[in-house]
């Protein structure tokens, strides 16, 4: 109401650099799509372009942070994970962020130098949705340490979805 309309953005068919700045976009529909695009036009011609657009992001500033995290979703979608991105993203400040990526982690924790170490520091984290993520990585690795790990959750605030999770 009483403002213009969001402008069509043309993301069907088009190329790999027109899509990589829409990851950017404040519009949710538009970084869905554009995600879904790269997916499917595969890993070949993505990946490299890729790269090279997530290596202008800066992990300190909270723009690109979102951004980076868009970058390693895409890599999910085509399937190959980078160790150095998921590092940057667990390093943020933003919850959210560092939330998701022990998301990604949940399923490819194996190829993650310290994965148990990183799951202690998410179970001490203080947001609740980081240390749920910590806990439902644990519950996926199903190794005694990562047992010790979860239950360390008892030591901060639990909500019912913790509580659940822990059971």
């Amino acid at each position: 109401k009483d403002r213009p309309l969001s402008p069509k953005v043309k993301i069907a068919g088009a190329p790999v650099a027109e899509l990589l700045p829409m990851l950017k976009s404040d519009r949710r529909w538009v970084r869905n799509f554009a995600r879904l695009e790269l997916r499917q036009q595969g890993a070949d011609g993505v990946l490299e372009p890729l790269k090279a657009w997530a290596a202008t992001l800066d992990p300190t500033k909270e723009p690109d942070q979102h951004a980076l995290l868009e970058a390693a979703w895409v890599r999910e979608g085509v399937n190959s994970f980078s160790p150095e991105t998921w590092r940057d993203l667990w390093k943020v400040n933003d919850s959210r962020v560092r939330a998701a990526a022990l998301r990604i982690l949940s399923h490819r924790w194996k190829e993650v130098e310290n994965v148990e170490t990183v799951l202690a520091e998410g179970i001490k984290d203080p947001d609740p949705q980081v240390r749920l993520w910590a806990m439902a990585v644990c519950a996926t690795i199903r190794k005694p340490a990562t047992v010790e790990i979860a239950l360390k959750a008892l030591e901060q605030p639990m909500d019912e979805s913790l509580d659940f999770l822990l059971e």
